[in-house]
């Protein structure tokens, strides 16, 4: 495996103290496997009301 030297990306602030594991990836979601792209539910339940609607920036 080739060492890493830089990632290029878009990147975003997140103004949140103390983010736990479980905002960043909830557990109901860790059945999925990797390859059903695990980025579409990342900060899920930050993103999403109860109602499954996405939340207004």
């Amino acid at each position: 495996m080739d060492k890493f030297i830089r990632l290029t990306a878009i990147a975003c602030p997140l103004d949140v103290a103390n983010l736990n594991t479980d905002q960043l990836l909830p557990a109901r979601f860790l059945k999925l496997p990797r390859s059903a792209g695990l980025g579409a539910v990342l900060l899920h339940d930050l993103r999403f009301d109860a109602d499954e609607r996405e939340r207004p920036d």
